[in-house]
């Protein structure tokens, strides 16, 4: 059963509606794009799932890695959305067995309408490909990523009779690219859900306390900034030679948060089985999840 949107959400369903009628009738030779900033547990695919079923006509939602395209399958399954899928075989029944062991069912449909895909798969697609064009919607996941010159934004260069809705909880980029068609983006409007403190306050989403763990001999001296974030071959190679930043890690949860659930974020998967045996040797039950498990 498709879920019940909140009022937030119909409140920015119904902005992207009025500013893509509005933006079609200023500027008729232009398909428009709105992008759509919610916060991270506010329910974006909720939003965009709706925006998809009332959607007559072809459509592809893309996501920017092969994991987040299962993510987003799982998602509008929850909604009761049916959908391809554009990926590999292998993929493909990995994601159709993700439904079956959640809702029971698959919402997997090669004819259906609605497609998801991973961007790197639609640019190794012939441009010429008439798909393409039949396509009269698209929305982007992690929109943030979309430039001009960029693999996000060649593939959305090939939707040439395509609206579109981006999605995120960041509409900022670390190297300062705008996101906007004015700059170097893609987007005409931008429409803005309630930022998260507000949302806390009226109960949608969990309060929170910051805790900053200190980690003795972590060296980034020599780990450089990208354009986006720090080099992750050099952050890698820095973590691992520290001595004490896993017990540093374990040391902070049982301080601050002994016996509550937790998740714990990793600098590549040889870390998180590192940190997972330092929990278990301190009696704290731990389990590794990566994105093949």
């Amino acid at each position: 059963m498709a879920k019940t949107l909140r009022y937030f959400q119909a409140n920015a369903e119904a902005e992207v509606y009025e500013n893509r009628d509005r933006l079609r009738y200023e500027q008729p030779h232009q398909q428009p794009n709105i992008l759509v900033a919610s916060p991270t547990g506010s329910g974006k695919t909720v939003i965009g799932a709706s925006i998809l079923t009332k959607h007559d006509g072809p459509a592809c939602v893309s996501a920017h890695r092969r994991e987040l395209v299962g993510q987003i399958s799982r998602a509008l399954a929850d909604n009761d959305v049916r959908h391809g899928i554009i990926a590999p075989k292998e993929t493909i029944k990995t994601i159709v067995n993700s439904h079956i062991d959640k809702f029971g069912r698959s919402f997997y449909s090669p004819s259906a309408p609605i497609r998801v895909a991973g961007v790197d798969t639609l640019i190794r697609m012939p441009a010429s490909d008439p798909w393409f064009r039949s396509v009269t919607l698209t929305m982007w996941d992690e929109a943030h990523h979309l430039q001009r010159g960029n693999k996000w934004g060649r593939a959305m260069e090939r939707f040439t009779n395509a609206w579109g809705v981006g999605l995120t909880a960041a509409p900022i980029r670390g190297d300062g690219g705008g996101l906007g068609r004015h700059a170097s983006g893609y987007f005409d409007h931008l429409v803005e859900a309630p930022r998260m403190r507000r949302l806390i306050r009226e109960g949608y989403l969990t309060d929170y306390r910051l805790v900053v763990a200190k980690t003795e001999d972590l060296d980034l001296s020599e780990v450089a900034r990208g354009k986006e974030d720090l080099n992750q071959y050099q952050l890698r190679k820095a973590v691992h030679k520290s001595k004490k930043i896993v017990g540093n890690v374990v040391e902070a949860y049982l301080k601050h948060a002994a016996g509550k659930l937790g998740v714990t974020f990793a600098v590549d998967v040889e870390a998180a089985i590192e940190i997972a045996a330092a929990y278990r040797a301190r009696g704290v039950p731990a389990e590794v999840i990566t994105a093949n498990t």
